[in-house]
């Protein structure tokens, strides 16, 4: 066990499956006496009709229905009335098998419904064969709409639209096409993935430049060697006897690619202290400020150069660092604020390392398995110190999601918070 189990929490616990298997025995007998009452045909026999008798009992039609065909199950297959007792199956799974369940598809049946839900049974049932086998494919559900006329009507006017154009939408094309549309724009696991291939294709694109230019400066170095190569051959003699070309003159004209970096390297120093001088003044630095609060500044891939980067530095400081540095630390500081929107692309890159779905994980070690109401949460919490990165940040369920802050803000401070933001509200104008 990770933590001791409170007595309290234990006592009610037991108390609550006391009450459950006490459930199941009363809708054992519920089930059963509905059975019995249909056999000996009591509607008929009282002068009404099932729906009056249904009511008459204290359940609905569809509570009757349904429990009668439960009772049909279980009175031809006896191991399904173990499993009810157990708590493994409920009527629902009993009521959607009954049309389908035979002596040969009995024990496939029985044994995949098993602790699944209503919508997970209508699934597996959809794929189970009167004969007993399991047809592979995907499985299909069935699914009711009720709308209004108008709601109605703008089905019809769509289908009036791509007539247009020759072609035809059934009710369900229309609404997986208006689905698509939506979750390709708002799905944030969509997104992530979009994002994730733009990076791939530019990361071979990068790649691609790079080979390109390795590929132009061996071509230029090899023209330079060839080049050197054919000098160094004429060998005229002077009367001082002093040889020009072989390559072992003190003051040869061709400088080799380690002199050309050397300069290169020279010429970039002198070009930084020249800039660096004019930078360290502020008023002059504020021709090339931009706006700190827009977007842009914050989406830049390099740092703008800001005056607040002089407010954090005391007049020692900034003799020892350059201003790019200074810059650096304060876009840094300002992007790990946790206080700011998370940035999209770290949003990007928790959704696909979570894989969109609740990252909570029980004390049996299971993960919890919700993949709605999904929120970003911070490990270290922002008023302890949490940043808002990639390390620190995960998914969680709104349930998990305030389970944890309970756990580390108090059940209380948390009560308190939530009350004085339904209080302040505005309703709606």
């Amino acid at each position: 066990m990770l933590h001791e189990i409170d007595e309290d929490i234990q006592a009610i616990a037991n108390r609550a499956k006391t009450i459950h298997n006490e459930e199941r025995r009363i809708t054992m007998q519920s089930v059963l006496i509905v059975g019995e009452l249909d056999d000996r045909k009591a509607w008929y026999s009282m002068g009404m009709t099932i729906e009056q008798l249904s009511t008459y009992i204290g359940i609905s039609s569809s509570q009757y229905y349904k429990r009668l065909k439960a009772y049909r199950v279980l009175k031809r297959h006896p191991k399904s009335a173990e499993l009810f007792e157990k708590g493994e199956i409920q009527v629902s799974q009993l009521s959607t098998i009954a049309g389908r369940i035979t002596q040969a598809n009995a024990e496939l049946l029985l044994n995949g419904i098993r602790n699944l839900t209503k919508r997970e049974t209508e699934d597996f049932v959809t794929r189970v064969t009167a004969d007993g086998r399991l047809r592979e494919g995907e499985t299909t559900v069935e699914m009711t709409l009720r709308m209004t006329v108008s709601q109605r009507s703008v089905f019809d006017r769509l289908q009036e639209v791509v007539a247009h154009r020759g072609r035809t939408f059934t009710m369900m094309g229309a609404l997986l096409r208006s689905a698509e549309i939506y979750l390709e724009e708002h799905d944030p696991m969509r997104k992530a993935e979009r994002a994730a291939d733009r990076e791939a294709a530019k990361a071979v694109r990068d790649m691609e430049k790079s080979e390109k230019l390795a590929c132009k400066e061996r071509g230029k170095h090899k023209t330079e060697v060839e080049r050197k190569d054919k000098s160094s051959t004429i060998m005229p003699l002077e009367e001082d006897g002093t040889v020009y070309g072989t390559g072992s003159s003190w003051e040869d004209a061709t400088a080799s690619a380690e002199e050309l970096a050397l300069e290169a390297e020279i010429a970039a120093a002198i070009g930084t202290v020249e800039s660096s001088a004019e930078e360290s003044l502020p008023v002059q630095a504020a021709a090339v400020i931009t706006d700190s609060s827009s977007d842009a500044y914050w989406n830049a891939e390099e740092p703008p150069l800001i005056n607040e980067a002089y407010e954090h530095y005391s007049p020692g400081e900034l003799s020892e660092v350059t201003p790019l540095e200074r810059i650096q630390k304060i876009y840094i500081e300002k992007r790990k604020d946790p206080r700011r929107p998370i940035r999209t692309s770290v949003r990007n890159r928790v959704w696909l390392r979570d894989g969109g779905r609740c990252t909570f994980t029980h004390g049996n070690g299971e993960r919890c398995k919700a993949k709605m109401m999904l929120e970003l949460d911070h490990k270290v919490m922002v008023c302890r110190g949490g940043e808002n990165t990639e390390e620190n940040l995960t998914l969680r369920c709104r349930y998990h999601n305030q389970f944890v802050a309970e756990l580390n803000l108090g059940a209380d401070f948390m009560k308190r918070k939530r009350e004085e933001s339904a209080a302040n509200l505005q309703p709606d104008a």
